[in-house]
């Protein structure tokens, strides 16, 4: 089993104790991003460093001095070497907890970090045939739901969904029926060779690659329409494509409606 990196130090999973007062596990009181390394790099890795400082921001805790961009970035660098996947793609899981200490109202703002890693699929994932719509959870926005917190638990349960249903994905819907999110990746469309994409106030996330494609979609000139947006407004869609740290995937029905799977090469990042 590979090796774990916490708070600089690298540990085996054995070494790794974490308490049964450690935050993430009692209140998911704690943040995460999941990145991929390749071709030598962490994928947007300045992207996952913003928003993951945003978080802490937001979520009142306090990095330490030492806590910077460069020096983590340095500390997954080692780990991916001690773990033999300098060379390989792999997925980074970066995660950030408030240290022990009180029940709901936490007594530190003060944070601990650990770094896993393991070998990524080198092969893209397949376009989604079988979508519907999220018949068990909603979303709601927040300060904080924009980031990826340890709170996790509708993703959990609409992956059950999913699975229960016998799907490849579901689309969730926002308390007041605007869509939001896929399972685990943000949502765009084209309509009339415009990019839709549901805004940050339905409680999506905000995605790294989401971003992305935005700033490419600027830059080439794109019509961008991020707002909110009934799920009928998929009917008129050309292309319907989901987004995470895994890539781009084209989803090819929902609803009766049919859409391509060649997606626009200007919007794909590198």
């Amino acid at each position: 089993m590979n090796a774990v990196g916490y708070n600089f130090d690298v540990l085996t999973p054995d070494q790794l104790r974490l308490g049964p007062d450690n935050r993430a596990f009692a209140y998911g009181d704690s943040l995460f991003e999941t990145m991929i390394f390749r071709k030598g790099e962490v994928r947007f890795w300045d992207d996952h460093w913003e928003r993951l400082t945003q978080g802490i921001e937001a979520l009142y805790m306090e990095a330490p001095a030492g806590f910077t961009a460069t020096r983590v970035h340095t500390f997954i660098q080692t780990l991916l070497q001690h773990n033999q996947l300098a060379s390989k793609r792999a997925r980074i899981r970066l995660r950030v907890v408030r240290k022990p200490g009180g029940l709901y109202t936490p007594t530190h703002r003060d944070i601990d970090f650990w770094v896993e890693t393991a070998a990524a699929p080198t092969t893209p994932p397949l376009p989604k045939q079988h979508v519907a719509l999220s018949e068990t959870v909603q979303l709601m926005a927040s300060p904080w739901s924009r980031f990826k917190t340890g709170n996790a638990l509708p993703y959990v349960m609409v992956g059950l969904e999913r699975a229960r249903r016998g799907l490849d994905e579901l689309l969730l819907l926002d308390h007041g029926g605007y869509l939001s999110e896929c399972t685990m990746a943000n949502l765009f469309w084209i309509i009339e060779e415009q990019l839709y994409t549901p805004s940050l106030d339905t409680g999506c996330i905000a995605g790294v690659m989401r971003r992305q494609v935005l700033q490419r979609a600027r830059a080439q000139g794109w019509t961008i329409r991020e707002g909110r947006f009934r799920p009928d407004e998929l009917q008129k869609a050309t292309h319907v494509f989901s987004t995470n740290a895994s890539g781009v995937v084209p989803l090819l029905a929902f609803a009766g409606a049919s859409y391509s799977a060649a997606l626009p090469a200007s919007l794909l990042p590198d």
